[in-house]
C-alpha cells in the first residue's frame, strides 16, 4: 500500500497506476509462460503414448545435438514421464503465482477506481468533500484499505 502522507491525489493515483502496470505485465509474462509448460506437457505426452505402443525390442534413438544415440525403451519412457512430472510441477506452480497476481491486480485495479472517482470529484481540495459530510485524506485512505 502506497503511505499516502504528504502526497496529492493525483501523485497517489500515478504510483498506483504504475503498480497495476507492473502487476499487468508480469501477470502477462506468467500466462505466457503458463502457455509454454502446456504446449510442452502436449508434446511430452504424445511423445510417452508413441514410447508405450513400441514393444520391448524396439529401438529408441535419442538426438543429442547432431548426433542420434541409442537408447533403452524403459530408460526414454523414465526420462519423458520425469519431464512429464517437472513440467506438470511448474505448470501448478505458475497457475498458484498466476492466481495471486489476478487477485493483486483485482485489489489494485479496486484502489485505482476509487482514487480516480475521488480525484474527478467536482468538490475535490485539499480535503474532499461528500455529500453527507466532510472527509479529510485520512478518511479517503482508510477507505481504500477496507477495500
Amino acid at each position: 500500500m502506497v503511505s499516502t502522507e504528504n502526497k496529492t491525489v493525483p501523485d497517489i493515483l500515478a504510483v498506483q497506476v504504475n503498480e497495476l502496470q507492473a502487476l499487468q505485465k508480469e501477470l502477462s509474462g506468467a500466462q505466457g509462460n503458463r502457455r509454454q509448460f502446456a504446449q510442452q506437457h502436449s508434446e511430452n505426452s504424445m511423445v510417452l503414448k508413441e514410447l508405450e505402443q513400441l514393444d520391448d525390442s524396439s529401438s529408441v534413438y535419442k538426438l543429442i545435438g547432431s548426433v542420434l544415440i541409442k537408447q533403452g525403451l524403459l530408460e526414454a519412457r523414465g526420462n519423458v514421464t520425469k519431464r512429464l512430472e517437472f513440467i506438470q510441477d511448474e505448470t501448478d506452480r505458475l497457475d498458484k503465482n498466476i492466481r495471486k497476481l489476478e487477485n493483486e491486480q483485482d485489489v489494485k485495479h479496486k484502489e485505482v477506481r476509487v482514487r480516480t472517482r475521488v480525484n474527478r470529484s467536482p468538490y475535490r481540495s485539499d480535503s474532499f468533500t461528500s455529500i453527507s459530510g466532510h472527509w479529510t485524506k485520512a478518511d479517503v485512505a482508510q477507505s481504500l484499505n477496507k477495500t
